[in-house]
């Protein structure tokens, strides 16, 4: 990047509903908007429940990686009914099509072991920072 000019822009937040259920769809739909005018978003600071909703955006490009940085993996199948949200992001995401690589950066605590086995079971890498 050193001979290109990088311009870089906060776009702000995705407001959240607080009823009405449309809160995924409208943070799909700003991500789209942003890569349908050749910007390449980063995305810091959503919940669980944000992180499925732009990784949705990305379907058009037909393959994608994520990082996760987190204090723990994400791999649940459910947590109270919710797929799609706290600590089962990261299972759903990688069942996705276009998704091609994960890669963890974060401590593991001894209780995650199991998940971790799960993962590499479905054939997923793993990648830790401990």
């Amino acid at each position: 990047l050193a001979d290109r000019h990088v311009r870089m822009v906060d776009c702000g937040d995705v407001d959240k509903l607080h009823s009405g259920g449309k809160n995924p769809e409208r943070i799909t739909a700003a991500i789209r908007t942003i890569l349908s005018r050749g910007a390449k978003p980063i995305v810091l600071g959503t919940d669980e429940g944000g992180c499925i909703p732009v990784i949705r955006a990305y379907d058009v490009y037909g393959s994608l990686g994520v990082v996760h940085i987190d204090a723990h993996i994400d791999w649940r199948d459910e947590r109270n009914g919710v797929r799609e949200g706290y600590s089962s992001v990261m299972r759903r995401a990688s069942g996705m099509p276009l998704m091609k690589s994960l890669i963890w950066c974060e401590e593991l605590p001894e209780r995650d072991q199991s998940r971790v086995s799960t993962c590499l079971r479905l054939g997923r890498s793993w990648i830790s920072t401990i």
